[in-house]
């Protein structure tokens, strides 16, 4: 069901919250700005946003210098920033500023960060943050324009990607799905119905690293161009070059994804996709890369095995049940015949 209480079912244009699925697209919307030679990717982010010239490191040496956080960092977490949730000084400071201000604009949160410390030095360590929002204020410095009519113009439009936007319009909230909250005892609980969500409003943050919604049709046509090399349905986005630098692994030597303060060795990270440097059953196998949300949606692509698998569900905190399910699945059928 798309909403358990009226037993409506889900469809084909159920809208979904993307969260964190976002981030790949801003990661493909920065990469089409760097094939046009508009930025580089190891141009220090500065270089864009002077606002971020002068953050210091949390805890270094009165005089200690940091290299500086470039494009690259930003595109595979190895920024600096976190994301507020922990009890570093860099988080402590993110929430006392609340850093993703749904009021507020990108140019707003990216000029809080310029008077914050980072969490350490970039490129020292990966660590999961706002990065792919730094990223899309990037964007929208570079393209001169916001980042919701970049998205559309250069990645929405093109793709056919009729029903992804940062907002949902009064006409389209029937297709909207709840979101859920599940706790122990208490089961599914409703957390934010379509009439009175926040995305029901007009957007005013951009989030690029986590505030798109999105059907099952739409998001897989992007993931369908990433898995084609950067086109899909006639339309090419990326090249099929900067596509596979997107979807390898682009961690430094001795960095892998870390989750719960524990390193997943065989867990690389790309740019805006994490990416399996080696099989890792059930959670995934060499070379297949993905990334999910927040409410508990999921992509990831098997070059390998040339499929795209997508699952969408609305509950939170983040589960990886349903996937984790269907993956052995898919994988079981492939590997006995064509799908």
């Amino acid at each position: 069901f798309m909403d358990r209480e009226g037993k409506r079912p889900v469809r084909r244009d159920t809208i979904f919250r993307a969260y964190s699925m976002t981030k790949p697209i801003t990661a493909v919307a920065a990469l089409q700005l760097y094939e046009r030679g508009l930025l580089d990717l190891d141009d220090p982010v500065a270089n864009y946003l002077p606002e971020l010239a002068k953050v210091t490191v949390a805890g270094a040496k009165p005089g200690a210098q940091a290299r500086a956080m470039t494009v690259r960092d930003l595109m595979r977490h190895t920024s600096g920033l976190s994301y507020g949730w922990g009890g570093s000084a860099a988080d402590q400071g993110y929430r006392k500023v609340n850093i993703l201000d749904p009021e507020a604009p990108l140019e707003a949160l990216t000029k809080k960060l310029g008077g914050l410390p980072l969490d350490h030095a970039p490129g020292s360590a990966w660590k999961y943050s706002i990065s792919l929002d730094v990223l899309g204020r990037v964007v929208e410095v570079v393209a001169k324009k916001s980042l919701a009519d970049y998205f559309q113009e250069r990645i929405f439009a093109p793709l056919g990607m009729q029903d992804t936007a940062f907002e949902v319009p009064e006409d389209k909230l029937p297709r909207f799905a709840t979101n859920y909250s599940y706790s122990l005892g208490k089961g599914l609980t409703l957390l934010d119905a379509p009439t009175t969500s926040r995305y029901a409003k007009k957007a005013i943050l951009h989030s690029g690293g986590g505030g798109l919604v999105t059907t099952v049709d739409d998001y897989l046509a992007f993931a369908q161009a990433l898995l084609h090399g950067g086109s899909w349905g006639g339309v090419q986005i990326l090249r099929p070059e900067t596509t596979a630098l997107m979807t390898s692994d682009q961690l430094p030597e001795g960095l892998s994804v870390r989750f719960a303060g524990r390193a997943i060795k065989q867990l690389g990270f790309g740019f805006g996709v994490s990416v399996w440097r080696e099989n890792a059953s059930p959670f995934g196998i060499k070379g297949e890369y993905g990334w999910g949300g927040a409410a508990s949606t999921t992509f990831w692509v098997s070059p390998a095995d040339r499929i795209v698998v997508l699952t969408m569900s609305q509950v939170m905190p983040r589960t990886r049940q349903l996937d984790l399910k269907i993956k052995p699945l898919v994988y079981g059928a492939r590997r006995r015949g064509p799908l």
